[in-house]
């Protein structure tokens, strides 16, 4: 199964990683090798995260004393990721 980012996934990837870069490379790196693995790791286990809605699941992804949180939905021929959010982030 194939995982497709939204818009807005990856604008938050992006911007996330950003906010990182500006403040130390070195954890910008990490965080992003460490989403882009639980990305990956949602094509193998599609249901690795829990379910936050009735059609939407999330993941957190480990990172610091935070992390991150993966926002998404198992379609019938894809996973679709449509946030990405830091997990203190506001989740409208």
């Amino acid at each position: 199964m194939r995982v497709r980012l939204s818009k807005a996934a990856q604008s938050d990837l992006k911007a996330q990683i950003n906010w990182l870069v500006e403040r130390s490379p070195k954890a910008a790196e990490t965080a992003s090798r460490r989403l882009f693995d639980a990305i990956g790791l949602l094509t193998d286990f599609p249901r690795l995260g829990f379910k936050a809605d009735n059609s939407v699941r999330e993941s957190p992804v480990r990172f610091g004393r935070d992390g991150f949180v993966i926002r998404y939905q198992i379609r019938p021929k894809e996973i679709f990721v449509s946030r990405i959010f830091h997990s203190r982030q506001d989740r409208r």
